[in-house]
């Protein structure tokens, strides 16, 4: 499962949910301010200061690495 922090009006964030719907993966999305606070997502991923936030297989990945890995294994 991939669970994804975005923003509204993020152009990086639409890119991914469009990329993963045309590939027919699943995601969960939290929408910062919405569904989480800024705080939480602060606590939970300190340092991180780029949108939007990938959690694939438990583990912090870039959206960027995400589609590549999703291309490279055809899912």
């Amino acid at each position: 499962m991939i669970d994804m922090y975005t923003r509204p009006g993020c152009s990086r964030c639409v890119v991914l949910k469009n990329f993963l719907r045309s590939q027919g993966v699943e995601y969960k999305e939290y929408i910062i301010d919405e569904d989480v606070t800024r705080d939480e997502v602060v606590a939970k991923f300190p340092g991180v200061t780029s949108l939007p936030i990938v959690v694939y297989k438990s583990v912090l990945t870039d959206s960027d690495a995400l589609m590549l890995k999703l291309k490279e294994t055809n899912i």
